[in-house]
């Protein structure tokens, strides 16, 4: 299912879908992905998607060692600050 995951939502982006796009409740693409433990999906959306608490969150608490290895060597996830100045050691 992962091949056919990524090659879906690689489909999907060259025809213009919005990574960024949230849900009502504020998730995106790449939390669903890391939710799902989808390796081959987060490899593809993490440098499209914006991170929020929750993506943070799950990455450190959910997420399986591959997918935080994908994240932890990332400028941008290391230096994510939620809206109340949180780090990712405060989360």
């Amino acid at each position: 299912l992962s091949n056919a995951s990524d090659t879906i939502v690689r489909f999907i982006l060259t025809k213009g879908a919005n990574p960024k796009t949230k849900t009502k409740s504020g998730r995106t693409a790449l939390d669903f992905s890391i939710k799902n433990k989808n390796v081959a999906v987060c490899k593809i959306l993490k440098d499209v998607s914006d991170f929020s608490s929750f993506t943070v969150e799950l990455v450190l608490k959910k997420g399986v060692a591959e997918i935080f290895n994908l994240f932890v060597n990332d400028r941008a996830f290391l230096s994510f600050r939620s809206a109340s100045m949180d780090s990712v050691l405060h989360i």
